[in-house]
């Protein structure tokens, strides 16, 4: 999984090239001795997992990214995760995925995040191409929904 992750973070990054969408990549081993608020939350809930996130300016990880977390072996999770203090914002557009790939939105108290996954993918019977583009897909969606509730913070 490891590998898979990376080779994940390149061909996502790879697909928006040379744009300012403002994404950063980032792993859950980058949070193992942070001193965050929340990565100690996560490490005392025993929840901190190998994960591969993409976050989208100006919000943190912990507020807006868009998640891809290995459930198993061969199966991976990827979804658009709000952190529930930042809910407020992005109710909307998480429902409005949801409808979009016949998802649900759900609460997830053991992360403080609100999510809307795609369907698992066996990441044996799909490339990482696949993954990927999927990743981005949701991405694109997540950089646009930032930039939307971003202005509308400013205006309020």
């Amino acid at each position: 999984m490891d590998e898979l992750r990376r080779q994940v973070r390149i061909r996502t990054l790879d697909r928006f090239g040379a744009m300012d969408w403002g994404i950063e990549a980032h792993t859950g081993e980058e949070y193992e001795h942070s001193n965050a608020p929340q990565a100690i939350l996560l490490r005392q809930r025993n929840a901190l997992a190998p994960f591969l996130a993409f976050t989208f300016q100006p919000w943190t990880l912990w507020e807006l990214h868009v998640g891809c977390v290995p459930l198993n072996a061969r199966e991976v999770s990827i979804g658009l995760h709000v952190g529930q203090g930042s809910f407020h914002h992005f109710r909307g557009d998480l429902d409005l995925l949801a409808k979009a790939l016949c998802a649900d939105v759900r609460k997830v108290d053991l992360v403080d995040e609100v999510q809307c996954n795609m369907p698992t993918i066996d990441v044996e019977k799909r490339d990482v191409d696949f993954v990927a583009g999927n990743i981005a897909l949701l991405c694109t969606y997540a950089a646009a929904s930032a930039h939307r509730a971003a202005m509308a913070a400013r205006r309020h």
